[in-house]
This record gives structure tokens, sequence and C-alpha cells, in this order.
């Protein structure tokens, strides 16, 4: 999430896991594989060194906080498909398993407008087997994002306050203090900011390929950088990166004869050790081996839920 310092616009970007990039010390791997090897820092660090974004903080939210907070603003609406209903069911019994619910709990029989509770926002967001993969199932996380931030709004100062107390605890951040206090005295403000929404890697910007047996995308980075400027910052901020990088661009802001060397951050033909780590990346699937959802505390199957 982004809060431009000279707009007043709030951005919400989803970084794709199967983004194949270079980890420090480790070698060529998936994105979400950061988190697991040595965290946060590491994930932050490899994002910014990729994508050229900088990464200021942190929050890393658990299943029972997210639930919390999805439950104390009184469930969030949202329309929900037949498909998606009986898809939900799964990271649900996963869910209901870790919280120690009765079997069967929070189950949709089916779709619709529906006011989902916090147990059933968190499958919502997590349902990665209908319709379109983990293209679709960043775009619930951040449809789930935007419907907080709108039910938010009903909150009383106190009762964020409050809220915030409570949560805080259980939650890993790096904030300080006075950045909390600062963001609860302004966070009015940024709820009435326009919302936008960005995927990385942007269509037509990545190929799909298969390395060393894994299905990966491979992101003009470049190319990436220059739509994460444009949509977050706008046209001058592009403009600067653009004068400042040698780029010479056409009246779109996009150059698609550009000459991008996609050669500079992994090399397809070389080959990768991927003993280290196995393709699940440490995940635990031990609850529900059928669908492949993680076994952590963390709300996204990534371990990730960023700021």
């Amino acid at each position: 999430v982004t809060i431009p310092i000279t707009r007043a616009s709030l951005s919400m970007t989803s970084f794709m896991r199967d983004a194949w990039v270079y980890i420090d010390d480790y070698g060529m791997a998936k994105l979400n594989a950061a988190y697991w090897i040595d965290g946060p820092e590491l994930l932050k660090d490899t994002i910014q060194k990729h994508y050229g974004v900088s990464i200021d903080r942190y929050v890393i939210v658990n299943f029972e906080s997210f639930i919390k907070i999805v439950d104390t603003l009184g469930g969030i609406t949202l329309n929900v498909t037949d498909e998606e209903a009986e898809g939900m069911k799964a990271p649900m019994a996963e869910q209901n398993n870790i919280l120690g619910n009765k079997r069967g709990t929070d189950y949709l029989n089916k779709g619709g407008k529906l006011k989902l509770n916090g147990n059933q926002a968190l499958a919502y967001a997590r349902l990665r087997y209908v319709g379109n993969a983990d293209y679709e199932r960043t775009q619930r996380q951040r449809r789930v994002i935007t419907e907080i931030i709108r039910e938010s709004k009903n909150l009383s100062f106190m009762k964020i306050n409050s809220l915030l107390r409570e949560i805080l605890p259980k939650v890993k951040i790096d904030l300080t203090e006075g950045e909390v206090a600062s963001m609860l005295l302004d966070c009015f403000d940024y709820m009435n900011y326009d919302i936008q929404e960005l995927r990385i890697p942007a269509d037509e910007m990545f190929s799909e390929e298969i390395i060393d047996g894994l299905s990966v995308l491979c992101p003009d980075f470049q190319a990436n950088t220059r739509e994460i400027i444009k949509t977050i910052y706008g046209k001058e901020a592009l403009d600067k990166y653009d004068k400042e990088n040698g780029i010479v661009t056409d009246e779109n802001n996009y150059d698609e004869n550009a000459n991008y060397d996609n050669n500079a951050t992994y090399d397809q033909n070389a080959t990768y050790d991927n003993n280290t780590v196995d393709n699940n990346y440490g995940y635990d699937n031990n609850y529900n081996n059928d669908y492949g959802y993680d076994n952590n505390n963390y709300g996204y199957d990534n371990g990730y839920y960023g700021y």
C-alpha cells in the first residue's frame, strides 16, 4: 500500500509470488521463496532490487488478527460467485482446524452479494483454485482491502484506536510508536483518498515460462518499474525516471520497441540448484494436501501481507 506525499491517493500493489527473481546468497527462485528463506527483510530487499521501489515499512497479519479486524467492522460486503462459495470451503476447513472451530463453520451454501465475517473474508482472500489462479486471487485480496477501508470509515476515532491497541500486539511490524500514532491521526484523510490498484508484473510485461520444472513468470523489470512509477507517482515522476535512465519513449510513455534486457536478472538456460528448498518453499500442506493451502499462521499463502 502506497500513500504518496505529493498526491491524495492510495495505491495497492500486488507483487506476483511466481515472479522468477535472483535472491541474494541463494540464487534464482520464485519471489515468495525470499520470505521463507529469511523473512520480510529479504523479501523487501528482493522486491526493491528488481522493481526499483522503496518499501519503507511492513505489516505481517496472522489469521486471528485478520479475522478480528473484519469482525470488528461488522463484516465486509462482497459479490461472491457460486464457484467461489464452493471453493472457499477448502481454505476455511484449514482455518477452522487451526482456530479450533467446529468442522463446517461459516461454509457458504451459495454465492451472491454477501456480508462476509472475518473467517469467510479470509478464505475468500486466500482462494487460489477458482478463476485465473493467482492473478484472480491477488485481485480478490485487493478487493478485500478496499472493502476494509470502506467499512472503516464508519468507525469512530476511539473505536479505531481501541482496535489498534488490541491488534498491534498480535501482528509483526517495523513501524515505530510515533509512526503508528501519526498514521492514526491521519487515517480519516487516508480513507477518503481515491484508491487505485496495480498488479506486478503487469499485463504484457512478462512471459510465462517453465524453468527447472517450475511454472514461473519472467518479468520485464524495467517496464514494470516504469508502470509502478507512472501509476503511483504520475507522469512527472516517470519523466524524471526516464531522463535519469536515458529512456526515450513515445507519447504514451512506453516504448514497445525498446530493447529491454530480460536476461540481466535471470538466465533461463542456466542450471539452478533447487535442492536447498523444496518446490513448496517450506510451506506445510498438512491440513489439506488436495488443495495445497499452507499451514502457517499468516493470512496469505506466502506469509506476507505487505504495506
